[in-house]
Formats: structure tokens, sequence, C-alpha cells
């Protein structure tokens, strides 16, 4: 009985082709934007997990707070080289490098850039670097006794000047001559491909601050538990700084923060696409009352040869599911295509590296979610349709 329910539905689908199509409209909408929106979120949540992931479960990231305390002017602290000297003595502690950041005009072959250009601790940088699995390419991290020399990201290497990046060659930093040393290895995100980092020192003698440290990394000692590390750290600092002036964080932290806020931001994605699911249902709800007005005298017709009220039920509800379940099917296919396509054109600026991956309990989610959409919305014109009396119906004119 169902496969004939089936057959009836399409029959009845092909003989009025262009309401059918139109009908669908509002869920293939639907579900495009629902798979399309979704599915770029989860990308983009997959690659903020990965890039965290990159740090591993043992880095400590020490920085300047953020103060808005009544009564004083907002602003943001700072952090100086007496810090990088009281973790330097923490014996859990593998090794501490410090950073300081700062915007600088980069020229090179008569062309010039303004970007943010990070002075880093020579001590242990290729440690650094290396734990994070970024490596040069071409030449040398910066040593300890480098003083106007750099390293630079992969991509600025290669794109950002006219002329190729090589190492060896010279770059203008804050008017004074750099030579370029090393080229990191690609890495597929802009912060790192288009980065330039030069020594520390330097850096502090630029901007004219001694001590100056904008920001610090830690790595801590395998066996030692990170949140009780942090705990320690900060009282060390406490205790040499006679303040709470900073803030400690670490990649778990700032991973499932970014996850809760990326989560909501989908949450409230999905409640958009749903709102046109809804009219897409709305749709076929609509489609199916003309149908069943139509199609009176053929009701009559069924009812009179010995259709029941459930068979002529039956007919309009799968003629209404069928509908709604093409409908997320086309949208489905279409809403991937969408994804992929930004995701594509995304990665290609390099601001963003979105990892995309299809999820099959969202595809599976938006077939069932569209076919019941679509009998949901064709129950109330069947039971109309199944109501009427046989009489009546061949009467209709």
């Amino acid at each position: 009985m169902i496969l004939e329910y089936f057959k009836v539905a399409l029959k009845n689908l092909r003989s009025r082709k262009l309401r059918s199509y139109l009908t669908m409209i509002g869920i293939i909408i639907g579900v495009t934007a629902l798979i399309a929106l979704v599915t770029l979120g989860q990308g983009l949540q997959n690659s903020v997990t990965e890039q965290f992931d990159k740090f591993g479960t043992r880095r400590v990231f020490i920085g300047p707070k953020i103060t808005t305390g009544f009564g004083s002017p907002s602003g943001v602290t700072e952090l100086t080289g007496k810090d990088v000297k009281t973790l330097d003595k923490i014996a859990f502690l593998e090794y501490v490098v410090p950073m300081l950041s700062t915007n600088f005009q980069v020229e090179y072959n008569n062309m010039k850039k303004s970007m943010i250009i990070y002075g880093v601790g020579t001590k242990d940088i290729k440690r650094s670097f290396s734990d994070l699995d970024i490596n040069v390419d071409e030449g040398r991290f910066i040593e300890e006794n480098d003083r106007y020399n750099a390293v630079v990201g992969y991509r600025l290497a290669e794109d950002l000047f006219d002329k190729k990046v090589h190492v060896k060659s010279s770059i203008r930093i804050n008017n004074q001559k750099f030579r370029v040393v090393g080229i990191f290895e690609e890495q597929g995100d802009r912060d790192t491909d288009y980065s330039i980092y030069v020594p520390i020192d330097t850096m502090r003698d630029f901007l004219g601050k001694p001590e100056g440290v904008s920001g610090i990394t830690a790595n801590v000692k395998k066996g030692i538990d990170l949140d009780v590390a942090s705990e320690k750290i900060a009282r060390a600092l406490e205790r040499a700084r006679d303040d709470e002036n900073f803030q400690i964080t670490t990649p778990q932290k700032i991973k499932e923060q970014t996850g809760m806020i990326l989560g909501i931001v989908n949450l409230i994605v999905a409640a958009i696409a749903g709102i046109s699911l809804i009219v897409g249902g709305l749709g076929i709800m609509n489609s199916m009352y003309t149908s069943v007005l139509e199609r009176t005298r053929e009701i009559g017709v069924m009812k009179a040869i010995g259709a029941r009220n459930r068979n002529i039920f039956g007919f309009f509800l799968v003629e209404s599911g069928i509908m709604g379940f093409v409908g997320g099917a086309v949208g489905i296919i279409i809403g991937l295509l969408m994804s992929l396509g930004l995701a594509a054109a995304i990665n290609a600026t390099g601001f963003v590296n979105i990892s995309m991956s299809v999820s099959y309990n969202l595809v599976l989610f938006g077939l069932l979610f569209s076919f019941g959409l679509g009998m949901l919305s064709g129950t109330l014109p069947a039971v109309r349709a199944s109501r009427l009396k046989p009489v009546d119906a061949l009467r209709y004119e």
C-alpha cells in the first residue's frame, strides 16, 4: 500500500511540475542556507581547534592585563624584563620566550608595507618554533648574536612584494636595513605566513624600551599539570611584581572559549536558516490546499470506487513528504557546493583558513527534517481531503 502511495504521489507531482518546483523553492533555500552556513561554521571551528592543538598541552601565555577599574583610566598594563627573569627561575619551566611587537613600515624593492613586526627572545626561539612544528624552509632562525637580521614568513617572501624575498635579501624596517637570514615553511595561516621576526633587543632599541615585553610564552616540563603550573606562575609573578596586573592563558582555555562563541554563532545561524524552512513548509501547505481544491472531483471518484479516508490521507501526506524530501536533497547538494566554493575563496585570501569537512549527521538531519516538515505541512490539507464526502466531491465544479 505504501508503494502505491508513492506511485500516485509521483504521478501527481509530474502532472504539475512547475507548481511542484516553485513549491519546493522555499525548502531548497532553507536547507541550502542551513547546510552552507553550518558547514562553514564547523569548518572555521575545526580550523581554530587545529591551530590551538598545535600549541600542545604544555604551553602557557603570559600577557598584560586589561584594566577597566572605576575611577582610573582604562588601559593595558605592561610586562617587563623583570617578569622574564622571574619566570626563568621557575624550575618546572623548560624555556621562556619574551616578545615585543609593534607596527612598522617595511620597505623592499621600493615597495612599502605597514605591518606588525615581532621582536622575540633569541635564546630559545628555535626550540619554541620547532615545538609548534614551524621550521625554516630556507636559511636559519635568529641567533643570540644577531642584531639586524630577520626571519620572514613564506607568503611574505613569495608574493607580498613585486620581487620575491630570498635569504640574504635586504629589507628596511623602520628605516633600518635588515638582512633576511631565514624563511619559514608555509603554514597556511596569515599570522605566520606574512610575519617578520627580529631580535627583541633590536625592537627595544627602536621603541626606546630597554625592558619592554608585550607577551611571554613559557613551556612547562613534561608531567606537570598545566593548571597547577599556571597557578604557581601566577603566585611567583604576584610576589615579584607586587600586583596582579597580568593574565595567564593556555591553549585549552582559549580553545574552549572560542569553541563556545562559535557554537553560539552556529546556533544563531541555524535558527535563521530554520525560519526559511518554516516559510518553505508554509509554501507546501498552501500548495497542497490548492491541490485538494483542484482534485476534489478526483477524490470523489476515488472514494466512489472504494478508497477509504486513510487512503486519501496517505496519498496527500506522502506527496507533501516527497516535495519536502526532494527540496531538502537539492538544498543539501547546493549548500555543500556553495560552502566548498566559499571556503576555497576565503582560504585563497589567506586571512582565515577554513578546514572543510562534510558532516554526515548534518546531511542526514537535513534530509529527515525536510521530509518531516513536508509531511507536517501536508497534514492539514490531507485531513481535509480525506474528510470530503463522495457526493459533495463529485458535484464540485
